[in-house]
């Protein structure tokens, strides 16, 4: 369980939703919901997110969101869908807005290109630079992660190959987020970070200082069968599994299926890629989820949407609300179980575009169980083209999941926060 603290919280955090068409109302009215969780302090970070029925706006939002919070630093993305308020809205116009006021946190946001993200082992002193750090690390650095929330574009950037640079850079910190979503093509995705609209990359911000930030994942999908080594492959094709063409192997699972699991594996059947390779027994949760991209009825070869290297570990997964509620619940209670160093102040909730109501067949399923596990904490968030979060002892860009981070304070002396957007020419 928690431990409370008889200090009151130095941060805040807010949750406010608006399904009002009209953008500027929208902003007004989830603004206004926000502000009143906020007890009369002003937020140093603004994140919002917007879906897809505003887009004619969205070269306006930054100026919009700046009239109501003038000195807060704006980051945010189109989405699917969003989350705040303990409200999910699919399908429908909607704003998510979440205020954070965070006293003691230095805020360092950045834009960054493909051709921008350095290989890791630059990395370091590259991150560093374009975040205005300095290049060597002091034993205060050390003392303490630098989280970061980033939001990629996917049509324009390498998404895994962004998350490597991360970790290279700073191996101890947390990274949450998503992929914006809510568009269909290239150019059609908004990203925003303080005064500026981008279409391509990825926005993001690190922060350090006066708080933590925990990561908490959860599967959205069932294991069928057992799992089995890759014994021949080509970049993202599997050639044999087990000494059988994926084909033959598909075939042989489905005839030993309960009517219920054919019936999920009919509808989108996946592949679950090994997270850890040193790992000798493999349960719900240690797999990373993938899209199966085509199986060819002739050779019996099956193509994934990611390289694959012989001699991995896979297990085919169905999509399954039952399991992806009762995983979700389970994190959240390992999460309590484990974390002793205090409460939460506020979450932000990354789900799978697949998830919602396409896989629970009812609304608001993931923001009741989250209210009902961690109670009275501030919720926003959205439904994503691709969810960031640890997946071992790295991180990945997952799918089918939900990717929960949490921000706590740990009660230091804090000072106000600074930001400063740095782009490319600045690094």
């Amino acid at each position: 369980m928690f431990l409370h603290n008889s200090f009151v919280p130095l941060m805040r955090f807010s949750s406010g939703l608006s399904r009002h068409p009209e953008t500027s109302q929208a902003v007004g009215e989830a603004a206004d919901i926000a502000r009143a969780g906020l007890a009369g302090e002003e937020p140093d970070l603004v994140l919002l997110f917007v879906t897809s029925h505003h887009a004619d706006q969205f070269a306006d939002l930054p100026l919009t969101v700046a009239a109501h919070f003038p000195r807060a630093l704006l980051l945010g993305c189109s989405a699917g869908g969003v989350v705040g308020s303990a409200t999910e809205v699919e399908r429908a116009p909607g704003l998510s807005m979440t205020l954070a006021s965070l006293p003691g946190v230095d805020l360092r946001p950045f834009h960054v290109e493909d051709s921008d993200v350095p290989m890791p082992e630059r990395a370091p002193l590259a991150w560093r630079q374009r975040l205005g750090l300095p290049p060597l690390m002091t034993a205060a650095d050390d003392a303490r992660p630098t989280p970061i929330v980033v939001l990629p574009e996917p049509f324009s950037v390498r998404i895994e190959r962004l998350l490597r640079s991360l970790d290279a850079a700073f191996p101890d910190g947390v990274k949450v987020g998503g992929a914006a979503s809510g568009g269909t093509r290239p150019g059609t995705h908004a990203l925003w970070l303080g005064p500026r609209l981008f279409r391509r990359g990825a926005v993001g911000v690190a922060l350090r200082g006066n708080l933590a930030v925990d990561g908490v994942v959860a599967q959205g999908c069932k294991a069928l069968g057992t799992p089995m080594l890759v014994t021949r492959s080509q970049g993202n094709v599997i050639l044999e599994l087990d000494g059988r063409t994926p084909l033959d192997v598909i075939r042989s699972l489905a005839a030993d299926l309960s009517a219920e699991d054919l019936e999920l594996a009919k509808a989108a059947l996946f592949v679950g890629i090994e997270m850890e390779p040193d790992r000798v027994e493999y349960g719900h949760g240690d797999f990373l989820v993938r899209q199966i991209a085509e199986v060819d009825q002739t050779k019996g070869w099956m193509s994934l949407g990611t390289k694959i290297a012989p001699w991995q570990v896979v297990q085919f997964h169905v999509r399954d609300g039952k399991t992806s509620a009762a995983d979700l619940r389970r994190m959240l209670e390992r999460y309590r179980s484990q974390q002793t160093e205090g409460d939460p102040q506020g979450a932000l909730l990354f789900s799978c575009v697949g998830r919602g109501e396409n896989l629970y067949g009812a609304p608001n399923q993931e923001s009741r169980i989250i209210e009902a596990l961690v109670p009275g904490v501030p919720l926003g968030g959205f439904f994503c083209n691709g969810e960031i979060g640890k997946a071992g002892k790295a991180t990945a860009l997952h799918g089918l999941t939900a990717s929960l981070a949490l921000f706590r304070d740990p009660g230091e002396p804090a000072a106000p926060p600074q930001w400063q957007v740095r782009g490319a020419a600045d690094a």
